[in-house]
């Protein structure tokens, strides 16, 4: 089993019963005590369980891992490798935007203290991820919050618009609900204005979307190929199946799925 997929198997039993012995967790994963060890050991320094002597309680509500829905929780391996992918590209001093989707929200949890990274966001779920982590300057781009799970908790409005518009951003990293060779989608108009101003204003623009959203169709356009630089995605595509993106000058980048998240400090 992956190491994604086996600690969201973990995860997902402390979500049902609150708390469990690392013994009950071998016994019901078929895993070794040792392992079962170091998975909640890694899923407590990302605060999502509390350690307790032989054993683990789930931390904060049920759905901390993440606020997107269980569609999000399915592919969360997958937006996992696309984020330690996206960590690639980061260099000192830059200023990023991560919009309100799981897989920003997972790249945030890889932003080290020693980079002197700012980031912006209109996403409450990446503030919060990112409070705690005193190297890191965070600005909210404020608004109206948008509470719907779909959303990531964002915010939205005039503004927002507004500030967006102020702000030159390093590198931007936005997602999609679908995308095919001639469509980048998004379900409804949440977030779109104040993505489409973070993607005019930035050096460098990203794409991170996982292959279950390929060959879909989002009820709004986001963006068209013209304005994305960098599509990262998973090993679920290849790169011969993508060959209608990269012919639009899109740089295409394919993450691989079980490799080990770079430590932050």
């Amino acid at each position: 089993m992956l190491i994604e997929a086996r600690q969201q198997a973990i995860y997902e039993v402390l979500r049902r019963r609150g708390s469990a012995r690392t013994t009950e967790l071998s016994d019901e994963l078929g895993i070794s005590q040792m392992t079962i060890r170091r998975d909640l050991n890694a899923l407590a320094r990302r605060g999502l369980v509390r350690r307790l002597h032989g054993g683990a309680a789930l931390t904060g509500p049920p759905n901390a891992l993440t606020s997107t829905g269980a569609g999000a929780v399915a592919e969360l391996p997958r937006k996992m490798a696309i984020a330690r992918e996206a960590f690639a590209f980061l260099v000192p001093d830059q200023v990023l935007y991560l919009d309100g989707s799981t897989t920003c929200r997972e790249l945030a949890k890889l932003l080290p203290n020693d980079l002197g990274l700012r980031v912006v966001t209109d996403s409450l779920d990446t503030v919060l991820e990112l409070h705690a982590r005193a190297g890191v300057e965070v600005t909210l781009l404020g608004g109206v919050l948008q509470r719907k799970d779909r959303v990531g908790n964002t915010f939205a409005g005039s503004l927002a618009l507004e500030n967006a518009a102020k702000i030159g951003v390093d590198l931007c990293f936005s997602s999609a609900c679908a995308f095919a060779e001639d469509h980048i989608g998004n379900p409804d108009m949440a977030g779109v204005e104040v993505r489409r101003s973070m993607l005019r204003n930035a050096r460098r623009r990203f794409l991170l979307a996982d292959s279950t959203k390929y060959g879909k169709r989002g009820y709004i356009e986001l963006c068209t190929w013209r304005e994305v630089d960098v599509l990262v995605t998973d090993e679920g595509l290849t790169a011969q199946r993508l060959e209608g993106v990269a012919a639009q000058d899109v740089e295409i980048l394919i993450a691989a799925l079980g490799v080990s998240a770079p430590q932050t400090p």
